[in-house]
């Protein structure tokens, strides 16, 4: 009998404690499926912003902050700049590159099929694709094997 009335507080206190997180949020809406039901929201209006004498904590939406290095290693071309204009191309794209030395890049087709491969020497770097047929082409740009950053092309 002791354990069914200790149960019950216990069961009682738990429930009595339990909260929930409280937003108002621009919009929202539920999709259901025959697979299954998703629920979501839109932004938050409402945030809270505490400070004490030596602290501050916001509450709300936080943005994430992106870690360009960790432990004092330095990550292969995080100071390379890379753009390919134009895009979507008839013809012909150009590969700018503020570091070429030691670069290259490989044309691929959606399916992964190589179909050309070529080293950059110059800042400006011409990639002809009018043999091509019109689709979606992969370029990878690497250094020293690794891929520094992927491009899709649309050959129109």
């Amino acid at each position: 009998m002791y354990i069914k009335y200790t149960f019950f507080l216990f069961f009682l206190f738990f429930v009595l404690g339990l909260q929930a997180q409280d937003s108002s949020n621009a919009s929202g809406g539920e999709f259901t499926s025959v697979s299954g039901t998703v629920s979501f929201s839109v932004g938050q209006l409402v945030c809270d912003f505490y400070s004490g004498s030596s602290q501050s904590i916001a509450e709300g939406v936080h943005q994430p902050y992106e870690i360009s290095k960790t432990f004092g290693i330095p990550i292969l071309g995080a100071d390379i700049e890379l753009l390919v204009y134009p895009n979507p191309t008839f013809s012909t794209v150009i590969l700018n590159s503020n570091k070429p030395d030691g670069l290259e890049y490989r044309l691929y087709t959606i399916h992964g099929k190589l179909i050309v491969s070529n080293s950059i020497s110059l800042q400006h770097t011409e990639i002809n694709l009018s043999n091509l047929a019109q689709a979606t082409y992969l370029l990878k740009v690497s250094k020293s094997g690794q891929i520094i950053k992927n491009f899709k092309l649309i050959k129109n």
